[in-house]
C-alpha cells in the first residue's frame, strides 16, 4: 500500500502547516473566515453521515479536500488567537497614558555583560490610578544590581512603563531579532533604570516550572561543588541540562565545525539517547502480563525526569512528547506507522503554541527523525557486520549521515555552513556524549555521597575534556568546514523537491523519479550560475551601522575591504553579528581589514587608499574625524569629492568643510553622538545639503 495512504496524519498534518504559516505571514483577521469555517464542517458532516455510502465513495476527493480547507482555517484561526497583539487585552493597547505596569517574569533571568534580561507577561497596566487587566509578553532589560540579582522566574515586578518598538536589522542581511522575537509573540522591549522597579515579594509561577527550574539549579550546583570548571562545565551544562549562558564563542565555533554543535542544544539526541538505554534495560518486562504497559510507565517517567533536569526547556519538551507519543503506542501494542506517531505529536505541540512551526529547533528536530527512521533502514542494510564494535560504529555512520542528508539544505539556509567531517566527528562524539550524559546523570543522583559523587566527577571531566580536545582537533583539520554558503528561501525549496524525488526513485526504482531530480539540480545550478555572475560583477559601498564604531566597506566582485576601528576589527563576535551575514549573502571570499585608526596606503585594482581619502572605481571618498583648520593661504579651487563621512565627533563646523571640499553627500557614521549628528542634520538641512545619517536610517549602501 502506498506510504502516503498508510499515514493519514501526515497527509492531514500538511495543510494544518500551511495554515500556520499563511497566518505567520499575513496576519490578517476576517469575520468571514468563522464562517467559511462553519460552512466546510457543515459540509463534512453532512458527507460523513450521509447514508448513500456509494456517492460518498464516488466523491471521496471532494470530501479530502473539503477536509483539508477547514484544516487550513482552522490552523490560521488558531495561530492569530495565539498572537497576542490582536488580543483586545493586549498591554500594547493600553500603555499609551499608563505610568506603571504589573509584569510576571515567565523565564530564568539571563545576565548581559551590562544589564539583565528579562522575558515577562505585562499582566496589568495602571492609568489614571486604576489597574487595567492586560496579556501579552514584553522584553525588559534590567540594571545589575541587589535587587535584579534576587529576581527568579514567577516573581511580580512592578515597573515604570518605558515601552519602544523593538529595532529592525540596521546592517543588510543582519539578524532580524525583531521578526525572531514577534515568533515569540514579543512585540515591545523596555529598557529599566534603577529606582524604576521594585519587586512585589508574590511569586505567581507554575509549580511544575518552578520545580524543573530549581532542579536544574540543583544540577548546576553539584558540578560546581566536585570541581567540574571552566569550558568543562559550560559544556558539561549545555550538553546535560540545555544551560548554555557559559558557552563561550569560541567553543561554540569548534563543535559547529565538528558538525556536532547539536550536542550542545539538549534535543532530540539527549531525550533519544535516555530512551534508547532505558528501554533496552526495561526489556525482561515485556515477558509479564501487562508489561508493556508497566514499561511504557517506566520510560514516560524518565523521559519526563529528564525532562525536569533541563528545567523543562522548549527543545526538550518537544522531544519528550515526540517520543511519548511513541511510548504509548507501543504499550498499548499500537505498533502504527512510525509516521503517523510523529504527525500526532506535531499536530499536539502546533495546535497549543502553532508559533513553533517558525522555530529553527522544530524544524531540525522533526526533520532529523524523519531522515532517521525514513532513510537510516535502508543506509544500515548497505553493509553487514559479523564484529559487533564495526556494527556499532556502522550504526553511528548510518544514523549521521540520514540525519545530515535530509537537514543539510536548512542548516546551510540558516547558518551559510556545511561540515566537511561530520561523519568522523560524530563517530566519537555521539558515543562519548552519551557516557557524559550518564556520568552526568548519575553524579546528580548521587550528589549528597561525597565519594561517589567525587569519583563520577573525574569521570565526567575526562569524558568531556576528551570531547572539547577532538572538537577542537576536527576544527584545525584542513578543510573541515565550507563556509560562505548563500542560499535563499526558494533555493532551499528546490533542493528538498531535488532530493525528494532522488529518494523516489532510490525507493521505487522508477527512472522518471530520476530525471526529475535531475531536472530540479540543473535548474539550481543555473539559478548558481546567474547568481556567480552577478556576484563576480557586484561594486558597492557600504557605512554600517555599529554603536559607537566607524565601519565602511567597499565591495569588488567577491572581494572586499573594512576599513573599520582597530578595537572593531579584533572583536570577532561583533564582526560576526553586524557584517559576516552580508559577507556571507553577497558571496565575498576574500577580506582585506583596515584599522582606521592607524592610517596606510593601500593601491589595488579599483581600490586606492592614501592617508584619509579614497578613491573607489568612479566615486571619491573622504575621512573626516579630527578638527579640519583652514589653511593660511587662499584657496583658489575646492576639493572635488563625491561623499564627505564624519565620524568620532569632530570639533568641526560644517561650513569649515563646505569650504575646503565641494561634495555630494555627507554621511555621518554610527562613531558621532546621536545628539550632534542631530545637530548636524539641522544644520545641513538649513544649507540645504543633502546628508545621511546611519544611527538614524540604517546602514547606508549604494551600488557603484
Amino acid at each position: 500500500m502506498n506510504l502516503i495512504h498508510r499515514a493519514p496524519l501526515v497527509r492531514l498534518l500538511l495543510p494544518f502547516i500551511a495554515g500556520i504559516s499563511a497566518a505567520i505571514y499575513m496576519e490578517e483577521y476576517s469575520f468571514w473566515l468563522k464562517v467559511l469555517m462553519a460552512v466546510l464542517f457543515s459540509s463534512i458532516a453532512t458527507f460523513t453521515f450521509h447514508k448513500k455510502s456509494g456517492a460518498n465513495y464516488r466523491f471521496r476527493w471532494l470530501y479530502g479536500m473539503t477536509l483539508s480547507s477547514l484544516l487550513f482555517l482552522a490552523a490560521y484561526q488558531i495561530t492569530l488567537d495565539n498572537t497576542t497583539k490582536f488580543r483586545s487585552s493586549y498591554f500594547g493597547n493600553y500603555i499609551s497614558g499608563s505610568d506603571f505596569c504589573l509584569v510576571k517574569i515567565e523565564e530564568p533571568l539571563v545576565e548581559k555583560e551590562k544589564s539583565i534580561k528579562m522575558i515577562g507577561s505585562v499582566i496589568s497596566t495602571r492609568q489614571n490610578k486604576s489597574w487595567k487587566s492586560t496579556s501579552g509578553k514584553a522584553l525588559f532589560y534590567l540594571p545589575k544590581n541587589e535587587l535584579s540579582a534576587k529576581l527568579k522566574y514567577g516573581d511580580l515586578v512592578l515597573v515604570k512603563n518605558n515601552f519602544s518598538e523593538i529595532n529592525t536589522p540596521q546592517n543588510p542581511s543582519e539578524f532580524d531579532y525583531k521578526k525572531y522575537l514577534a515568533l515569540h509573540t514579543i512585540y515591545l522591549q523596555n529598557h529599566i533604570s534603577a529606582g524604576n522597579f521594585i519587586s512585589t515579594g508574590i511569586n505567581k509561577g507554575n509549580f511544575i516550572r518552578a520545580a524543573a527550574i530549581r532542579t536544574q539549579a540543583y544540577c548546576l550546583a553539584v558540578l560546581k561543588k566536585y570541581n567540574v570548571q571552566g569550558q568543562e562545565f559550560a559544556v558539561t551544562s549545555a550538553l546535560i541540562l540545555g544551560y548554555k549562558n557559559d558557552i563561550d564563542t569560541e567553543t561554540t565555533s569548534d563543535y559547529a565545525a565538528g558538525g556536532v554543535l547539536h550536542v550542545l542544544s539538549v534535543s532530540g539526541l539527549h531525550v533519544g539517547i535516555i530512551f534508547v538505554v532505558f528501554n533496552y534495560l526495561l526489556f525482561f518486562l515485556e515477558k509479564f502480563r501487562y508489561g508493556n504497559f508497566i514499561k511504557g510507565i517506566f520510560l514516560l517517567a524518565m523521559l519526563w525526569f529528564y525532562a525536569m533536569l533541563t528545567g523543562l526547556s522548549p527543545s526538550v519538551l518537544r522531544a519528550s512528547t515526540m517520543l511519548s507519543f511513541v511510548v504509548i503506542a507501543n504499550a498499548f501494542h499500537r505498533n502504527s506507522l512510525i509516521y503517523n506517531t510523529l504527525a500526532a505529536s506535531a499536530f499536539l505541540l502546533l495546535a497549543i503554541n502553532p508559533h513553533l512551526i517558525a522555530e529553527v529547533g522544530f524544524q531540525l528536530s522533526y526533520l532529523a527523525v524523519l531522515g532517521i527512521v525514513s532513510i537510516f533502514p535502508w543506509i544500515y542494510r548497505l553493509w553487514k557486520t559479523k564484529y559487533w564494535l564495526l556494527d556499532k560504529i556502522w550504526s553511528i555512520v548510518a544514523v549521521s549521515f540520514a540525519a545530515q542528508f535530509i537537514t543539510f539544505p536548512l542548516s546551510m539556509f540558516y547558518f551559510h555552513q556545511f561540515p566537511n567531517y561530520f561523519l568522523v566527528s560524530n563517530v566519537v562524539v555521539i558515543p562519548l556524549a552519551t557516557l557524559s550524559i550518564y556520568a552526568g546523570i548519575l553524579l546528580f543522583i548521587t550528589g549528597k555521597l561525597a565519594f561517589i559523587a567525587g569519583f563520577l566527577s573525574k569521570i565526567l571531566i575526562f569524558l568531556i575534556g576528551g570531547l572539547n580536545y577532538f572538537v577542537k582537533e576536527i576544527r584545525f583539520t584542513p578543510y573541515s568546514l565550507t563556509q560562505g554558503i548563500s542560499i535563499n528561501a526558494t533555493e532551499t525549496w528546490i533542493i528538498y523537491f531535488g532530493l525528494f524525488f532522488m529518494l523516489m526513485y532510490i525507493f521505487r526504482k522508477k527512472l522518471n523519479y530520476l530525471f526529475i531530480a535531475l531536472g530540479i539540480f540543473i535548474l539550481l545550478l543555473t539559478i548558481q550560475v546567474f547568481e556567480q555572475k552577478s556576484e563576480q560583477n557586484q561594486s558597492r559601498f557600504i557605512v554600517y551601522n555599529v554603536a559607537k564604531t566607524s565601519a565602511c566597506d567597499f565591495i569588488v566582485g567577491k572581494n572586499n575591504f573594512l576599513i573599520a576601528d582597530t578595537a572593531f576589527l579584533n572583536n570577532p563576535n561583533e564582526i560576526s553579528l553586524h557584517i559576516t551575514p552580508n559577507w556571507f549573502e553577497k558571496g565575498i571570499l576574500s577580506h582585506t581589514l583596515i584599522g582606521a585608526d592607524t592610517g596606510g596606503n593601500y593601491i589595488q585594482k579599483n581600490f586606492f587608499l592614501k592617508n584619509k581619502c579614497i578613491q573607489f572605481r568612479t566615486k571619491k571618498i573622504i575621512f573626516v574625524n579630527e578638527k579640519i583648520n583652514l589653511p593660511k593661504k587662499i584657496i583658489f579651487q575646492k576639493l572635488k569629492v563625491d561623499y564627505v563621512i564624519i565620524s568620532h565627533n569632530p570639533k568641526t563646523n560644517l561650513k569649515t568643510i563646505c569650504q575646503i571640499y565641494d561634495f555630494k553627500k555627507i554621511i555621518f557614521d554610527a562613531s558621532n553622538s546621536k545628539w550632534q549628528i542631530e545637530k548636524w542634520l539641522k544644520e545641513c538641512n538649513e544649507q540645504g545639503i543633502e546628508a545621511y545619517s546611519v544611527v538614524h536610517s540604517g546602514a547606508y549602501e549604494e551600488t557603484i
